[in-house]
Order: structure tokens, then C-alpha cells, then sequence
């Protein structure tokens, strides 16, 4: 069953995939990537939480997009990542790679600033969301690009969820999971 984590996320890619029909890019994969957290930042925005793309977590490692919603103090950890696209193979490992580390992160806990200075973040519940984007020269490519990075995704990582653009050469894949806090605390 699908948490309201997983609604948000998958509300986001379909906001991206619907209003860009006027506005799409064509087979520029670095811009998508981008979009990917913009939009799903966005509807997490729309639902109360507050959003920071490009989380500090030290002085070298950020996360792309960081959600946390105060009242039921929860956390959302989201990395992007494009896959196969129109320049080439990409790897797949490193979305696995970033599926770790935002494991780490979250069960160490995040420092913030807030008003009243520095503390960390307390959090009841944490999840975490990978995202890879897909491109192709047409439609028949950007296929066979998603079922190669699904196939290398879901060998490690599985529960990966595909969204295809309507115009057939973009895809993103998708996984959220909640992440166990009581491993680390």
C-alpha cells in the first residue's frame, strides 16, 4: 500500500510529465534531472512541508532535495540521477550508491540552523526517495534504455516504478522507502 510519501513523489513526476507537454526541452537530460526534484519539491511545498534543494549535510556532501514536515516530524532524503540517455550509458550504481548514504544521513540525524541556532533535526519518521531519469532518440530507444536501467536498478534495489513521458523519449524511474531510524539511535 502506498504511503502519502509515495503519493507526493509519484504526484510530482506526473506534474512534470503533464505540464510539460507545452513546454518540453527535447532530450536535454541534464534540465530533467533538475526538474525532477523541482516538481516533486513542489508538491511536497503544496502539502506543508518545507523544502530545501541542495541540503548541506557537511561541507562536501549535499542531498539534492530535503522535505520535512514539522508537525507529524517527518523527513524526506531525494537524490536524481540520470540513467541511459541520448549521450550515452550512465551507471546506475551510483543512484545504489546514493540509496546508502541517504541511509546514513538519515539515521545519523541532520543538523540544521533554525531560529533559535543550531540543533539537530528531530524526526518520528524518514524516508527516503531515488530518482532516475531516462532518455532516448525516440521512443523505441527510450524503452530499451528503461529496461536496461530497471533491470540493473531492481538486481540491487528493488521496488522501482517506471513513469514514461507522453511523448515516449523520457522516462523516470522511482523508489521511496521508509527508512528504519532505530538501526543507528
Amino acid at each position: 500500500m502506498p504511503t502519502s510519501i509515495d503519493v507526493r513523489v509519484e504526484k510530482g513526476i506526473k506534474n512534470l510529465m503533464r505540464r510539460s507537454l507545452s513546454i518540453w526541452p527535447g532530450r536535454c537530460e541534464q534540465l530533467l534531472e533538475s526538474s525532477l526534484s523541482f516538481y516533486v519539491g513542489a508538491e511536497f511545498l503544496r502539502t506543508g512541508f518545507a523544502v530545501i534543494q541542495e541540503f548541506p549535510v557537511n561541507s562536501t556532501n549535499r542531498v539534492d532535495l530535503v522535505a520535512f514536515e514539522r508537525k507529524s516530524k517527518t523527513l524526506v532524503l531525494l537524490e536524481s540521477k540520470r540513467f541511459w540517455s541520448i549521450h550515452g550509458p550512465a551507471d546506475p550504481n551510483a543512484l545504489l550508491r546514493d540509496i546508502a548514504r541517504i541511509k546514513r544521513i538519515a539515521t545519523k540525524g541532520l543538523s540544521v540552523w533554525c531560529s533559535d541556532g543550531k540543533r539537530a533535526l528531530s524526526v518520528k519518521r524518514a524516508f527516503g526517495v531515488a530518482l532516475g531519469s531516462v532518455s532516448g532518440r525516440n521512443p523505441k530507444a527510450t524503452q530499451k534504455n528503461l529496461e536496461r536501467a530497471e533491470k540493473a536498478l531492481n538486481r540491487k534495489a528493488t521496488g522501482f516504478l517506471g513513469d514514461v513521458h507522453p511523448d515516449g523519449t523520457y522516462a523516470v524511474l522511482r523508489r521511496v522507502w521508509e527508512i528504519d531510524l532505530g538501526e543507528a539511535r
